[in-house]
């Protein structure tokens, strides 16, 4: 039976409403996996765009820089407790998307 201590610690999940569903699971990620997202995601970073009617552009109204993250194991292990917590499958996950804001930008 696989280990689940910290997946599913009810002394770590606050539930901040049930309709819609909305939970904060305080150390989901670990250190670790916190710092392998950075390094997978800095080195990647873009102007965010917004989709429009004549594809994506960039625009005022977001200033964000962003990188999709390439498949890795770390995102694999992630996406599964995901989905035992959410009981959701995994392919009903969308893309990881690393997003960095600086003091001032916004959507």
């Amino acid at each position: 039976c696989e280990d689940t201590k910290g997946i599913f610690d009810i002394n770590k999940v606050e539930m901040l409403s049930s309709e819609p569903r909305v939970f904060i699971h305080y150390d989901f990620l670990t250190e670790e996996e916190c710092d392998a997202i950075i390094d997978m995601g800095l080195p990647n970073l873009q102007e965010s765009m917004v989709a429009s009617s004549k594809g994506s552009i960039r625009d005022s109204a977001r200033t964000s820089y962003g990188a999709f993250l390439n498949e890795h194991p770390i995102l694999s292990k992630i996406e599964e407790r995901i989905a035992m917590w959410t009981q959701l499958p995994v392919n009903h996950g969308e893309n990881f998307y690393f997003l960095r804001y600086e003091e001032s930008q916004e959507y």
